[in-house]
């Protein structure tokens, strides 16, 4: 029961809804943790009342984020016939996935993400699920269970299919799978942070539809020709990451073993993690329809080409030395740069002489956190359509720049762990969110307005929005 829950009419208490014509409860959404603000929080329990069972109209249930304390996902789930929609995610469930599930027959989006916690020994409860077009069990142990090729051959209607960290191996997507029997419907397929090596199966070939596909944690180093490897990924695709896949610009990404026909499609492309050095790899500025470029966690530190047709950029945790080298000043059409954690050793990053600026940028979210020192640029206020800065965990030093006041877009500023020094600027005020924690700031200018509420405690000054102040730890929270 939620305290709200108030009233003998059940139909009018939040997060419950009826049916119009009969007046049963066909909605139950009790979804905790972090889709809810601040102060609602989320349920404790150590078990689901069997009550629920009564709601035998039920057409949606969402229980997930909820802190159910170990408990076993009860058997009467499997009695609500009429069930579309069923979240149990993260809710704090653990142990076996009871079969009764596979009485769903109406079901069409089923998330069981766990925490580690839940298991299945035998997947031939899935054959009772024709409907179903969205399967998530992600991190749920499926290392020991049975009847695994269940889950891509008799689900005809699945079109998203998560089973990212599910302890999988190449056992599982081995010879043994029939390659012409997988479903062709499959639009989202995500494989990543499981236990696979080498090649790649061959069923990918079948997949007509996929547009998205996660093989973060593939061990392709064992693969001994990358042009074999995207063979297998159909033309459809449009998202596709290879996250810690141990590929290197010398073996795999070369001109030599790379043929940019095969991503000709690709929008969203995930390299992160891999041991990519040097030189960013020059076929990136070939693929036109590419919108998405990951390569934080890898090995760069050389001049970043132009790539016009990039939307967001990331750099993060590479080894540029120079701001320039990341392409701040050049990328004209860039709308998102991460290039935080990256070891920049000289205080000037204005852009340099020789550099051909862009005439208007489109840049709206920037990121350098862990990377600067010296003043703030009175650079950055050229950054017209900038939206977010986040410039957090430097060594950061002087007053914070009247050039950001040109940024009439920017809606939010992150400057803390810093030495930054001097007074608060008053367009500070407008902003949805600032962050000045931890600097040596002085305290708000008297002309931001009252309707700003700050926190003060020894000359810092964070800025919240909808929280709740009673469980912050600071000295005071005064209304200007």
């Amino acid at each position: 029961m939620l305290s709200s829950w108030v009233g003998e009419d059940c139909c009018q208490w939040e997060r419950i809804h009826c049916d119009s014509l009969t007046g049963t409860v066909d909605s139950l959404n009790l979804r905790g943790g972090p889709s809810y603000s601040e102060g609602e929080g989320y349920l404790v329990g150590n078990e689901v009342n069997s009550s629920l069972a009564e709601l035998r109209h039920l057409k949606y249930l969402d229980l997930s984020w909820n802190d159910l304390r170990g408990s076993r996902i009860p058997k009467f789930i499997g009695s609500f016939k009429q069930l579309r929609y069923l979240n149990l995610s993260y809710a704090g469930f653990q142990g076996i996935i009871p079969p009764h599930i596979g009485n769903l027959s109406n079901l069409k989006v089923l998330d069981l993400r766990s925490n580690d916690n839940l298991t299945s020994d035998d997947m031939s409860w899935t054959f009772g699920l024709p409907s179903l077009e969205h399967l998530d069990l992600s991190w749920v142990d499926l290392g020991g269970a049975k009847n695994m090729d269940m889950v891509l051959y008799n689900l005809p209607s699945l079109k998203v299919l998560s089973l990212c960290g599910c302890r999988l191996s190449n056992v599982h997507l081995g010879p043994s799978l029939n390659s012409s029997r997988i479903l062709s419907n499959i639009k989202h397929l995500d494989l990543g942070s499981n236990s696979f090596k080498g090649p790649l199966p061959g069923f990918f070939r079948n997949m007509t539809s996929l547009e998205f596909l996660d093989l973060s944690g593939f061990n392709l180093s064992l693969s001994w020709n990358f042009a074999n490897v995207l063979n297998m990924i159909p033309s459809s695709l449009s998202e596709l990451h290879f996250s810690s896949c141990w590929l290197d610009n010398k073996t795999f990404l070369s001109s030599a073993h790379f043929n940019i026909s095969m991503l000709s499609n690709i929008q969203h492309l995930d390299l992160s993690w891999n041991s990519i050095e040097g030189i960013i790899p020059s076929f990136f500025t070939n693929m036109s329809s590419l919108r998405v470029l990951d390569l934080s966690g890898n090995m760069l530190h050389s001049w970043v080409p132009i790539m016009p047709d990039l939307l967001e950029l990331d750099l993060s945790s590479n080894h540029f030395k120079n701001i320039e080298d990341v392409g701040i000043w050049r990328q004209c059409h860039l709308k998102q740069l991460f290039a935080l954690r990256n070891p920049f050793e000289i205080e000037r990053i204005d852009p340099p002489q020789n550099v051909s600026e862009c005439s208007q940028y489109a840049l709206e979210r920037l990121d350098l956190s862990g990377c600067l020192n010296g003043t703030i640029p009175e650079a950055f206020g050229r950054l017209t359509n900038l939206r977010v800065l986040l410039l957090m965990s430097s060594s950061l030093t002087g007053p914070i720049p009247e050039s950001l006041g040109r940024l009439r877009y920017l809606e939010e500023l992150y400057l803390s762990d810093n030495r930054l020094t001097g007074p608060i600027p008053t367009f500070l005020g407008n902003l949805s969110r600032l962050d000045l924690s931890y600097n040596q700031l002085n305290g708000p200018h008297p002309s931001i307005s009252r309707k700003t509420c700050f926190i003060t405690s020894n000359s810092v000054v964070f800025k919240f929005v909808k929280r709740d102040y009673s469980r912050l730890n600071w000295a005071t929270c005064q209304t200007l």
